[in-house]
């Protein structure tokens, strides 16, 4: 380098005195950043500014486990008690998921070690393959990267650091990378300055941690340390969510650490799920990976604590990997952002899928579909939802939302509303702005020109063709838009009444013991469900519009009932049959107020814990064209769940959105809750009859 610069003072003499002075100045430069020391070979004694990084590499002897006993099953009901033996037997990992020696020296260097800065007070996280960064610990993933503010202190501090920064990557053989500042912020937070982060993008390296060290050394030496957040990140470090390929060896080891780890998270209110999931850029380079979902704001201590005990758990098992993702401050989390309802939805049929919520509430759920229900002799057609959509703490009669929530009653007067509330009021602004838009573009006068109509007026019969067919629409869409906002605003919302409800704080079923080394945990299936009696000159019918692209994976292969008025071309099917058993590894199809997504089941049950008690349920992650979104948003509880060919599979509940994933309950579950707790009969699914 040194020779190509001389060669090209040589060559570019002629060419002025600046230019010279620059390219000597430039290659001096260079000689100093390569008489400079390299910072991994220098002793604390050869330079007093510079000490070794400490790594720290922590074991946990393996817990003695009994591996006999059985994981959750899908029956409903679980042993009374999971004994856990404190003998001599060690955990077996599992041969099908061992990982390459490569990838498993990796995973227990990126797991294992804690690395402290040089200046001994910045701990360097190493919690997950693709990132290393300080403080410890990273901020979850996904983060929102915007601009950095100029103005601000780290703006004018990186200006100072930069070249530095590059100079300590240069000489540690680094080329090959992005660096820039920006601000990573919360998803649902605004980016403030605590938030500028130096963030480097490359291929993952074994010299990360020393390179993190090198630009906390830079930043403490220049006195602006304090300002940034140091991330290096390789571009895989954003995975995606799958269910495992479960093996009998894989759920065996699960069943034994899912209590290791349950003893750490123990009655702590700082989580609230925990899965075994797949975690890569696709399905056939995933690996199994805990997953633990902590509630925002999330508490750093309680985080770094748990990865260092549950790091200790894993490590010895090869090939698990570990991550947090944020969790809903409740699983089955409602109040989502409101939806735009075509203004048909006003007045009109009730379908499954519909946006609905009771009468002065501030929240969103979807209406699943609709049962045919005996009671006292007699048939309703109903709807099936979540507990947490229809309650109402202004609800007081028959309620009893910590045991059987509302007693049935056919006699209550109507409270469910559909579409919600926020939704009505999300379409009358919508509308509304159209509206206003059609009105400016037909009156607007752009740059002191006359507007649109205008120029057509005084035009006449001269006019262009073109400008009377846009003005002409234009006042068309007026009108049209007008009657919308007048039908919304007028139209009745009731759907129905309340018959009975769950309560969200009950267990489907005989609840269980589990005995880990913190103490008996009591857990079982979580439940949550409500009936509503639909108003009959509102009810529809269980329809799913099939899109294209599922028609095109062979989604929702659903024969048409012969006396439906549905045709084989309409792109409508109509859920009609329930005789499919609850399978795991199924393929499932969502259909909710706001999305139709595809899932599959796993064959591993997530925990949840909320208010003080332990759940266990059913969880799907995303399939298909809806990978890399979530199975369930904000707004989609009370969805029902359908297999590929058309049977009512299972009654969604809630998810986390991060993991891309949710949570169900079967059907069978929550048929024979609703028959034990309301003394009800579930005839079946209802389906259209020739004449509607």
């Amino acid at each position: 380098m040194i020779l190509l610069c001389h060669g090209l003072h040589r060559e570019e003499t002629e060419r002025g005195p600046k230019l010279t002075l620059f390219i000597t100045l430039l290659a001096e430069l260079i000689k100093y950043f390569l008489s400079l020391p390299d910072p991994s070979k220098v002793t604390p004694s050869q330079n007093s500014n510079i000490r070794e990084v400490k790594v720290s590499h922590v074991r946990d002897t393996p817990v003695a486990m009994d591996t006999t006993s059985p994981p959750f099953s899908g029956s409903g009901s679980g042993p009374e008690e999971i004994p856990i033996s404190h003998g001599s037997v060690s955990p077996t990992p599992p041969t099908s998921h061992a990982a390459p020696s490569e990838k498993s020296n990796r995973r227990k260097m990126n797991v294992s070690e804690t690395s402290t800065s040089s200046s001994g007070s910045v701990e360097i996280a190493t919690t997950e393959r693709f990132r290393v960064g300080a403080p410890s610990p990273l901020r979850m993933l996904p983060l929102i990267e915007s601009s950095a503010n100029p103005e601000s202190k780290a703006s004018q501090a990186f200006i100072k650091v930069e070249a530095q920064i590059r100079g300590s990557l240069w000489r540690r053989g680094i080329s090959d990378y992005y660096m820039n500042l920006c601000q990573l912020s919360e998803p649902e937070d605004e980016a403030v300055d605590s938030d500028h982060t130096i963030l480097i993008r490359m291929e993952h390296h074994t010299e990360w941690v020393a390179m993190t060290n090198d630009i906390l050394e830079i930043t403490e030496q220049a006195g602006v340390r304090s300002l940034f957040h140091v991330e290096l990140r390789d571009p895989r470090a954003t995975l995606e969510f799958f269910v495992p390929d479960t093996s009998q060896s894989l759920e065996a080891v699960w069943s034994v650490i899912r209590l290791q780890i349950l003893a750490v998270l123990k009655s702590n209110p700082g989580w609230r799920t925990l899965d075994l999931l797949n975690t890569g850029l696709n399905q056939e380079t995933s690996r199994p990976t805990v997953v633990v979902g902590l509630v925002r704001p999330v508490n750093t201590t309680f985080q770094r604590m748990l990865h260092t005990s549950i790091s200790q758990i894993l490590s010895s098992y090869e090939g698990i990997d570990l991550t947090f993702v944020r969790a809903s401050k409740v699983p089955t989390s409602f109040n989502g952002p409101s939806l735009f309802v075509s203004a048909y939805h006003f007045g009109g049929k009730i379908y499954m899928g519909s946006s609905m919520g009771v009468e002065g509430g501030t929240w969103s759920g979807t209406l699943g579909g609709f049962l045919i229900v005996s009671y006292n002799g007699q048939e309703y057609v109903m709807g099936l939802t979540n507990h947490h959509v229809i309650e109402n703490k202004n609800m007081t009669s028959g309620i009893d939302e910590h045991s059987y929530g509302l007693r049935p009653s056919v006699s209550r007067q109507p409270t469910v509303v559909v579409p919600s509330i926020p939704d009505k009021e999300k379409t009358l602004r919508v509308l509304q702005s159209q509206l206003q838009g059609y009105k400016e573009q037909i009156s607007h006068s752009p740059g002191g020109r006359p507007s649109l109509q205008a120029q057509v007026e005084m035009l006449g019969s001269n006019a262009p063709q073109a400008k009377i067919d846009h003005l002409a629409l234009l006042r068309a869409s007026v009108h049209q838009t007008s009657i919308e906002i007048e039908k919304v605003t007028n139209a009745s919302l009731i759907g129905g009444t309340i018959f009975a409800s769950s309560g969200n704080q009950r267990y489907y079923g005989n609840s269980w013991v589990a005995n880990t080394s913190n103490g008996p945990i009591r857990t079982g299936w979580a439940t949550d469900w409500a009936l509503v009696i639909i108003d009959t000159k509102r009810l529809g019918g269980n329809l799913l519009h099939v899109e294209e692209r599922w028609r095109n994976e062979g989604f929702l292969k659903v024969a048409v009932d012969t006396k439906s008025p549905l045709s084989q071309d309409s792109g409508h099917r109509e859920i009609t049959t329930e005789s499919v058993e609850f399978g795991l590894g199924q393929i499932i199809f969502k259909k909710s107020r706001d999305s139709n997504t595809a899932g599959v089941v796993s064959h591993l049950t997530t925990d949840i814990f909320l208010n003080g008690m332990y759940f266990s349920a059913h969880v799907v992650a995303a399939h298909g064209a809806n990978r890399g979104h979530p199975f369930l948003r904000p707004g989609d509880s009370g969805s029902w769940c359908v297999t590929q060919l058309g049977s009512f599979h299972s009654l969604a509940f809630g998810g986390n959105l991060d993991a891309k994933t949710g949570s169900v309950i079967r059907r069978e579950d929550v048929y024979k809750d609703i028959e034990e707790q309301t003394g009800a009969k579930i005839v079946g699914v209802y389906k259209l009859g020739p004449q509607q």
